[in-house]
């Protein structure tokens, strides 16, 4: 393995070890530095690193330099001393991060959300918060005596010292993009709603957006929210700015280890047959709290059944059952996002990540989910460079593919950060080509990036999905509760007699072909 040396000022010296410990001795001494591991991308080094050598005496204001005299001992040159005075030159842009967890769980804290691959590789400075959650969070009586949302506000007083205190670390005030996954990106969603933090921060990406937590949930009080986002959204009422907003393909997964907890670690899905699927995809259809029966839940069927299989009594319906709760939990309210933003501000730009990793979010060690696919969650280990974090990265196995893809996808995120356009490093860039093109979403082009190895770009993902849990189901639904209830249930009892009828002629048709009848 070869031997590199860094050091802030070049001297004539002969280094030696002393237990592993690098010293070097130079005319005012000895001192000692620190060996650190370089391994990344094929290059593997022990590098000598030797920082704060002094090579003149503390400086007296707007006089000459002076020679630095000896010193007594070994010189510590394992850490930087101050910088001199300066006016910095320029700054860089910054990125705020907001964990996800469904307002109940998660933090900042967490290693895998360690901003060192992305601050080393792009040069951007990347902040990661904590804030209150679940009841300490979002606990509200509905009138003074607990508003709610001190998550949210907690949020908001983050990002107030952000922009007041940031350039003091080299960044750019004026260049703040907040960016979170799941609830992190309901919160994100929440600030481009709020007067009263929509005016500190300038660009924003949301990483799959859960609009809904379970038990606690983010509510108009009158301070950091005084009316839904949808009233907000309807009438442009929210901060315009450069947006990147997606969902990942296989967002469902995310749903079936509440179904079939012992498969959770397993490397093959469960098995569901027509019957489990029924129920599951009536559980589903119910769990927004929207008005269901039959009828609504056969026209949710008609979009994803495969019905070429309807008749094969061993058909897996595992693959069924995901896009359906991934379209009315994640993906089509990303696109009402999309939509909603792109007609009153630009640009918007979308994502939809269809990689599959060799090793998932969820897998720690030998533990792991080998069916969760693109499953919920699964791009944030590419957007923080899991495998080129030191301190994470023997947890997850990557492929070499798979480095080049993460560095790729932070490219992305750290090229927005800088431009407010994903393809493109500075504003006066030209936008990207090739692998790096990324068009902005508009009606009615559509178009959003890939992220798969192959990075193309396409249009209208989930356009015929979301159709149907839109416009359709709500007309649906309105036809459906203004019907008489006489009517109605004579109409679900004649679809339950078309679903009998279809059972009768199966089984005489059954009847009449057995030749051992008497």
């Amino acid at each position: 393995m070869e031997t590199f040396r860094i050091i802030l000022l070049y001297s004539l010296g002969l280094c030696f070890l002393v237990e592993g410990v690098p010293y070097v001795t130079v005319q005012q001494g000895r001192l000692f530095g620190e060996t650190v591991e370089f391994d990344e991308d094929g290059t593997s080094k022990q590098v000598d690193v030797f920082k704060g050598i002094p090579f003149a005496e503390p400086p007296v204001r707007f006089s000459a330099p002076q020679p630095k005299s000896t010193w007594v001992g070994d010189w510590n040159a394992t850490y930087h001393r101050p910088s001199c005075v300066q006016s910095l030159p320029f700054n860089v842009p910054v990125m705020v991060y907001i964990h996800g967890g469904a307002y109940e769980t998660g933090t900042g804290n967490d290693e895998d959300y360690s901003g060192l691959p992305m601050v080393a590789f792009e040069e951007v400075i990347t902040v990661v918060i904590n804030y209150r959650l679940n009841v300490f969070g979002f606990l509200s009586t509905g009138d003074a005596t607990a508003r709610g949302n001190y998550g949210l506000l907690d949020q908001a007083e983050a990002l107030k010292w952000v922009k007041a205190n940031i350039q003091e670390f080299g960044g750019d005030q004026s260049r703040i993009t907040i960016y979170g996954e799941s609830a992190g990106a309901g919160s994100v969603d929440f600030h481009l709603f709020s007067k009263y933090s929509r005016d500190l921060f300038d660009q924003a990406i949301l990483q799959v957006s859960l609009e809904n937590g379970y038990s606690w949930l983010p509510n108009r009080d009158g301070v950091f929210l005084d009316e839904s986002p949808h009233e907000l959204l309807a009438r442009g009422d929210f901060k315009e700015c450069p947006l990147i907003v997606g969902f990942n393909r296989d967002e469902g997964t995310f749903i079936v280890p509440f179904f079939f907890p012992d498969y959770v670690g397993k490397e093959y899905p469960p098995y569901i047959d027509r019957a489990t699927f029924d129920f599951m995809a009536s559980v589903i259809i119910r769990f927004p709290g929207q008005f269901t029966n039959a009828l609504i839940e056969n026209a949710v069927k008609q979009e994803y059944v495969d019905w070429s299989q309807a008749d094969n009594a061993s058909a897996d319906y595992f693959s069924t059952i995901l896009p359906i709760y991934a379209d009315i939990t994640f993906s089509c309210s990303a696109l009402d996002i999309i939509r909603g933003h792109s007609y009153h501000t630009e640009p918007v730009f979308q994502y939809f990540m269809t990689h599959v990793p060799s090793t998932s979010y969820y897998e720690r060690g030998d533990e792991g989910t080998g069916w969760f696919l693109a499953g919920h969650v699964e791009d944030v280990p590419f957007v923080f460079g899991w495998g080129f974090n030191p301190a994470i990265k023997d947890v997850h196995y990557w492929t070499q593919e798979e480095r080049e893809f993460s560095r790729k996808v932070m490219k992305f995120w750290a090229n927005f950060a800088k431009s407010g356009d994903p393809s493109k490093t500075s504003d006066a860039d030209e936008p990207g080509t090739g692998e790096m093109e990324w068009p902005s979403f508009s009606v009615p082009d559509v178009q959003y990036k890939e992220l798969s190895l192959e990075m193309p770009v396409g249009r209208g993902v989930k356009a015929d999905e979301c159709a149907l849990w839109g416009d359709f189901l709500e007309d649906l639904r309105l036809t459906l509760v203004s019907l008489d209830e006489a009517e109605l249930q004579w109409r679900e009892d004649y679809s339950s007699w078309q679903e009998d009828l279809e059972t009768w002629r199966t089984e005489f048709t059954s009847y009449k072909d057995n030749k051992n009848c008497s």
